[in-house]
């Protein structure tokens, strides 16, 4: 998968959070750098991590990669939020009720690589408090682009078959 398509999916997810929180009445400010190591955002003075992805099926958790720079940011933001599209006309918008609760988790990944990532369970359960639903939005059109820039194995026959910036006809 392309890193621009990650890119616009990552930027779609931060512009998704900013229209929420403003919406909410709240001070919002995007980070002036793409690379910023602390935050995505400040809302109301506090930094914002967001996570934009397609939850884990198998697990039902949100999931991050453990690199240093990014498990940091992660952990020591004021909020970690995660924006969600699946295969609906919905996007939802979580934040995990405590961070200290997460599971650790490797798998093999392309061409034999061990990848190692950190998650954070949507439900309650043994491991933590779950996350909490913020935001449940209908955008057809968005959600459409998310697929087809998504690198999931689940959105394959979605790719490219939408735009951003254009509303479906019909």
């Amino acid at each position: 998968m392309s890193v621009t398509n990650i890119a616009e999916l990552g930027e779609i997810g931060e512009e998704i959070a900013l229209i929420f929180f403003a919406g909410g009445g709240f001070d919002v400010q995007l980070s002036d750098s793409a690379f910023d190591s602390k935050k995505d955002m400040l809302v109301s003075g506090k930094t914002i991590e967001i996570k934009t992805q397609t939850r884990l099926k198998t697990g039902s958790c949100f999931s991050t990669q453990r690199k240093p720079t990014n498990l940091k940011k992660c952990m020591t933001v004021d909020r970690l939020i995660f924006v969600e599209f699946d295969a609906s006309e919905y996007i939802s918008i979580f934040e995990p009720k405590d961070r200290k609760h997460f599971t650790d988790y490797s798998f093999t990944g392309e061409n034999n690589a061990r990848v190692t990532m950190r998650g954070w369970y949507i439900h309650e359960n043994e491991v933590g408090p779950g996350c909490e639903l913020l935001a449940r939005l209908h955008l057809p059109q968005i959600t459409a682009r998310m697929r087809a820039l998504s690198p999931s194995k689940y959105y394959i026959n979605d790719k490219e078959r939408s735009r951003y910036s254009q509303r479906p006809q019909g």
